[in-house]
């Protein structure tokens, strides 16, 4: 089935009037259409009940944290869909390089106080089950498929084989990766699933969307999940301009980095990080000749220590 035809289910069962013609949007995860103004978004694969959380997450976030209104939500014949309200704005990612230096700061600033205003939400006993929850993972595709990182230490180690086997791939480095994380399992925070503050999980500059002068919305919380405020700034770790981008977050909240093994852990979920994005990535290119944020560029990188971390914190 493809995205078309999955939307013409939807949109039958769910009884949904289209009155404007659907524009199919770029997106990893899912099917993302513009409609109008609504966004529909169509989960069809890996784990499909985190569109239900997103739900959840976005019937019940404060005002103070910046986000999409919901609509409508529901699941028809083994596919779950959100309806939102358009937000207009531009991806950050899309217009970071336009902006100078004060915007950028600006920008992550926002962000930073976003975030702050995330965490210190406290939501119902039904959301945090929600949140804990996760189907069963028998497999591989099953955990690369719960969360964006895939600690705990002992679920994420399960993807050091299948990513050693991987063509195009060291693998010594991905095994000596694993020893990695096995060594830091002591600083782990993820061990327990319903423990924790919100986190979004995925709060890199695709999902925030900014108009021109201050952030309108943070997007896409289907990967949130309960756990330390500081796992936020890993997917901030491939970004354009990554230093002055977190030394910014960090400035607007410093809470965010107050932990004291914050160098270790934000090391421990990107190692983790990099792990799953291998297999994501898959088949990997034979050639050296890719972006910086490509998981098998960053792989040697990540492997020599945290040194890239302890100098995100200098000079702040």
């Amino acid at each position: 089935m493809d995205s078309e035809a999955r939307l013409r289910l939807v949109t039958q069962a769910a009884k949904l009037t289209i009155d404007a013609t659907p524009i199919l949007l770029p997106s990893d995860s899912n099917d993302v259409w513009k409609i109008g103004d609504f966004v529909l978004r169509i989960c069809w694969r890996a784990d499909r009940t985190r569109l239900q959380r997103e739900a959840l997450i976005l019937e019940h976030l404060p005002d103070e944290v910046p986000h999409v209104r919901l609509a409508d939500a529901g699941s028809n014949d083994g596919l779950t869909w959100t309806l939102t309200h358009w937000v207009s704005g531009t991806m950050l990612s899309q217009c970071w390089a336009d902006l100078d230096r004060s915007q950028r700061r600006t920008a992550a600033e926002q962000l930073g106080h976003a975030l702050c205003a995330l965490h210190a939400w406290t939501p119902s006993l039904e959301v945090r089950a929600a949140l804990a929850a996760r189907p069963a993972q028998a497999g591989t595709s099953d955990v690369v498929g719960a969360d964006l990182n895939p600690l705990p230490v002992g679920r994420a180690l399960r993807l050091v084989e299948p990513a050693a086997h991987l063509g195009n791939v060291d693998r010594r480095a991905v095994l000596h990766l694993g020893e990695q994380m096995e060594r830091l399992r002591g600083v782990d925070p993820l061990r327990d699933p319903s423990v924790g503050v919100v986190v979004h999980g995925d709060a890199h500059l695709n999902n925030v969307l900014w108009d021109g002068t201050q952030l309108a919305a943070l997007i896409d919380f289907e990967w949130a999940r309960l756990g330390p405020p500081d796992l936020e700034l890993q997917p901030l770790l491939a970004a354009d301009d990554a230093t002055a981008l977190i030394r910014s977050v960090i400035n607007a909240y410093p809470e965010i980095a107050a932990h004291p093994n914050f160098v270790e852990r934000l090391w421990l979920y990107d190692l983790s990080a990099t792990l799953r994005d291998l297999l994501v990535k898959a088949p990997l290119p034979a050639t050296a000749d890719l972006p910086p944020w490509h998981p098998k560029q960053r792989l040697a990188a990540i492997l020599e220590g945290p040194a890239y971390i302890e100098a995100l914190l200098s000079k702040r």
